[in-house]
């Protein structure tokens, strides 16, 4: 024999050894002979194997699970023309997906002229495990019409990939298919997936249609349902639910619990979920599960417990991020948001990394807290972990956090730097907009997100409507309207709250009006809107006609109503019917006591000038404040009581209150009427240098009445030079009132060259001026 056919010769003789000295079903196959195995075969053996020879040679590579030497199996079929072979094919098929190849698997797969169930099943199973949901769900379509079936374990992973996708239509036709096959009656597990793929994509008509007609109805399905009921936000329908499992003598899981205690969380139903919690002790559930844990904080944080949520924490055998975000949350939402900050800090100190939903209610606690220089570390951090612009929640709250403390730029930039920009996205920006006065800005923004394709929800209408209410721009406003209507959002009371709102503040009445008659119910709050609205405008009789009809309708008004209708009859001079409103009031009781009712009340009564009556409900006020005190002294400077007003004002400043804009022109004109130049200058001086209050055009207005009624003229003229605004007609006026009252010509006819510019038809100034004249041929000064 030649020494080249030596080495072909073992080979050969070790080939068959492998294959032929023990029997195939008891062989016990070890990675080296498969791998020496495939070395022979690599190499050329002589013959080509045989197709039982192969299929023993992929049976053990399964056995062994070894990936490396299974892709060497493949490339070795596939140069020999095996691989498509139709049954060694679709046993490398799924061998090749256990080995986690699903790619390999799918490139052979669409090579075989012949697919088994097992093989389409496989690679279903492969996309389903390495999280190729849409690939699963596409090969399910294209396997139904090639007349193959999945297995009931893959209709379980394709049902629950629907779920996650929320792709109700392929749902709908998996449920045909298995109701077809007669699976839902035979399988317990697989009918309480399709209730749980019903729910998570929200139809839960369809949900709880499959769950009444289920044979039996186990814990997976009312889980399933209950769950269902809460992402919903039918969260008493789901307490329910849970009541009638507990009926059924069935035992919740940890998963069930949750789901409860978070309908208790939306319903703030404290004494369900301190029920469920004793359950849960009761079964053995509290105090080993941190998500029983984090759930039962989350509960009592959305509760207002925060004591309770306190204790439950520290129980807590092992305190993870779900736990001690909850706590975050609930520190937050309860109002306390340095002790937010508190937890988050020691959160960090236990080592314990931030999610996204951490950071997120982190930020929410700086915005409350008003905490930059925190926000911009949380920030910072969010950037390090590679979260500031690939993750939706994180910059969505970065936008907000930004857009809340007035860094627009800043908030639209990062805006722009997410990778995937959402309605809430935009509507933090819009918001933050409007929030600080930049209404144009928020209607620019909401056509940007029009034209990236993203629909406006409510959140988006009220703060446009809101932008258009400040720009006073009705006609953009009745386009959002118009949207509103179409797209089905009259239903949301804040949208239409806000809408009436748009309408009264821009004078619009009549639109408020017929939004209010148009909607299929009425409140309180869109009539206040109106009536506020009417009130600002100047159109009090309207108001209180308003105020009537609402009541006609069978609303009963509240605090707001009461006092916008208290300020219009205050203004109209109408003491019987603010009278009757004070009666209506106090049959409420609760109303009796509110501060800003009592405040309007003494207002109304100065007004009227019953000052008797707007005293007596003054001392009975539960407590005194700047606008009490101003409304108490207007009214004693309206019918002249200087020396009650001067009083007034010194009693104030003696309780501590600092007296606003509204006080010092009530004194200024009670100084100036009795004739208290000194005083007067002093307040003058006191308002800007004590209090910090920049003098408005009304109190130079005083002043200049003040130092003109007393004589001091040439003084008065300095101050109206000194007036960092343009003067008005009532300056000038009151400037022509003292050159007629002390006979100064010439003062008088320069005041009057001042008048005329800003209304050459003024009687007033013609009037003060003609005096002027006559007074001084009188005196023989003007011919």
């Amino acid at each position: 024999m030649s020494k080249a056919a030596k080495p072909l010769l073992q080979r050969t003789i070790a080939f068959k050894t492998l294959f032929t000295s023990v029997p195939q079903r008891t062989r016990s196959w070890d990675l080296l002979n498969l791998n020496e195995t495939l070395t022979i075969l690599e190499d050329g053996f002589p013959s080509k194997p045989s197709v039982d020879v192969v299929a023993r040679i992929l049976h053990a590579s399964r056995k062994l699970g070894n990936q490396q030497t299974t892709l060497r199996l493949y490339a070795y079929m596939l140069r020999m023309g095996m691989a498509i072979h139709p049954p060694l094919g679709n046993q490398l098929v799924s061998l090749l997906v256990e080995m986690g190849c699903t790619s390999n698997a799918q490139e052979l797969f669409e090579k075989l002229a012949y697919r088994s169930a097992s093989s389409w099943n496989s690679l279903i199973s492969g996309y389903l495990k390495c999280g190729s949901l849409h690939s699963a769900l596409a090969l399910y379509q294209t396997m139904h019409m090639d007349s193959a079936r999945p297995s009931v374990v893959n209709f379980v992973g394709l049902l629950k990939a629907c779920a996650k996708l929320q792709d109700l239509d392929t749902g709908t036709r998996l449920h045909t298919h298995v109701a077809q096959l007669g699976l839902v009656d035979k399988d317990i597990f697989l009918g309480s997936i399709l209730v749980d793929m019903y729910a998570k994509c929200g139809s839960m008509g369809q949900a709880q249609e499959v769950f009444d007609e289920l044979p039996v109805q186990g814990v997976v399905a009312w889980t399933a349902l209950i769950g269902g009921y809460v992402k919903d936000g039918c969260a008493k329908r789901a307490l329910e639910c849970y009541e009638q499992m507990l009926l059924s003598d069935l035992s919740p899981d940890v998963i069930t619990f949750t789901c409860s205690l978070k309908a208790c969380s939306s319903l703030s139903a404290i004494d369900k979920g301190q029920e469920i919690h004793a359950e849960m002790a009761r079964r053995g559930f509290v105090g080993k599960d941190v998500l029983v844990g984090s759930s039962l904080v989350d509960m009592y944080t959305s509760c207002g417990f925060l004591v309770q949520a306190q204790e439950v924490f520290h129980k807590l055998p092992v305190k993870d991020v779900v736990s001690w975000t909850a706590m975050i949350a609930g520190y937050t939402r309860g109002g306390f948001s340095e002790k937010a900050l508190e937890c988050y800090g020691q959160m960090q100190f236990e080592g314990i990394p931030a999610n996204s939903v951490t950071f997120a209610c982190t930020l929410k606690a700086c915005i409350y807290a008003g905490t930059l220089l925190k926000a911009l570390e949380i920030h910072e951090e969010a950037i390090k972990r590679g979260l500031a612009n690939t993750d939706q929640l994180v910059g969505n709250a970065l936008v907000d956090m930004y857009a809340n403390f007035g860094f627009l730029s800043k908030a639209r930039e990062v805006l722009v730097s997410l990778r995937h920009r959402d309605v809430v996205s935009w509507n933090s920006l819009i918001s933050g907009y409007v929030m600080h006065g930049h209404g144009k800005e928020a209607l620019a923004s909401h056509d940007q997100m029009q034209q990236e394709g993203i629909s406006s929800d409510d959140v988006t209408f009220v703060c446009c409507l809101k932008a258009c209410a400040s720009l006073r721009a009705i006609q953009e406003g009745e386009k959002f309207h118009a949207e509103i209507a179409r797209r089905g959002y009259y239903g949301s009371e804040h949208v239409a709250h806000v809408l009436v709102d748009m309408y009264a503040k821009g004078g619009s009445f009549v639109r408020a009006e017929e939004v209010i008659e148009e909607l299929p119910y009425q409140d309180v709050v869109m009539w206040n809107s109106l009536i506020s609205g009417q009130i600002k405008h100047g159109c009090l009789e309207e108001a209180l006609y308003s105020l009537e009809q609402m009541q006609v309708q069978g609303i009963s008004p509240d605090a707001i109503s009461y006092v916008c209708g208290l300020k219009a009859c205050g203004n109209l001079g109408l003491l019987e019917k603010g009278e009757h409103m004070h009666a209506e009031v106090s049959k409420q009781g609760s109303l009796d006591r509110d501060i800003t009712i009592g405040n309007t009340l003494v207002d109304m009564y100065a007004k009227c000038g019953l000052l008797s009556k707007a005293q007596a409900v003054f001392d009975k006020l539960c407590s005194w404040d700047v606008i009490a005190w101003t409304s108490l002294i207007a009214g004693y400077a309206q019918i002249g009581g200087n020396e009650d007003v001067i009083c007034g004002f010194d009693r104030m400043r003696e309780e501590g209150l600092e007296p606003n804009l509204v006080t010092f022109v009530s004194v200024l004109n009670a100084c100036s009427h009795a004739g208290l130049v000194n005083m007067g200058e002093t307040y003058f001086d006191a308002m800007i240098t004590e209090y910090g209050i920049n003098p408005a055009l009304e109190h130079f207005t005083c002043m200049v009445d003040l130092l003109g009624r007393a004589g001091q003229v040439e003084k008065a003229v300095s101050m109206i030079q000194h007036i960092p605004y343009h003067p008005d007609l009532v300056v000038w006026h009151t400037m022509l009132g003292a050159c007629q009252q002390w006979g100064i010509l010439e003062l008088g006819r320069q005041a009057f060259k001042h008048a005329m510019p800003l209304d050459d038809m003024d009687a007033a100034a013609y009037i003060f001026m003609s005096n002027i004249c006559a007074d001084a041929r009188s005196e023989g000064i003007c011919s």
